[in-house]
């Protein structure tokens, strides 16, 4: 069985949401190619967008639930558990978020967790 079987069919869409938000960003601001990567691991999916422009991403502030937020960076971070920026070896960035699947235990993994994942994938996510 795939193992995106498990995962409800909002949080499909919220993938491919984030996604389509990261890698519009990367082609908006960066002016260089772009790689993309997806992994799921124990219910949780990274996504990852990788460029060459070395400025990290500006994360904008938290909208309350209330608010409506309908794209860029601020959906991103309503749809995700965890995000952030990470520079590459090669002086590029990769911008990447965590969705999880609701019923996912989360309790080890960390920010700090998805960082070294990312460290470990650099050369492989340079486009």
């Amino acid at each position: 069985m795939p193992p995106w079987r498990g995962w409800a069919s909002h949080r499909q869409a919220d993938a491919v949401t984030v996604a389509a938000e990261l890698v519009a960003n990367a082609v908006a601001h960066a002016g260089s190619p772009i790689g993309v990567r997806l992994e799921l691991r124990q219910a949780k999916l990274t996504i990852a967008v990788s460029d060459d422009d070395p400025r990290p991403v500006r994360w904008p502030p938290r909208t309350a639930r209330s608010q409506p937020v309908v794209s860029g960076l601020p959906l991103v971070m309503r749809l995700s558990y965890v995000r952030g920026c990470s520079p590459t070896h090669s002086g590029g960035k990769i911008v990447w978020a965590v969705l999880k699947y609701a019923g996912a235990d989360t309790t080890a993994s960390t920010q700090q967790d998805h960082n070294r994942w990312l460290s470990g994938v650099c050369g492989i996510i340079e486009p």
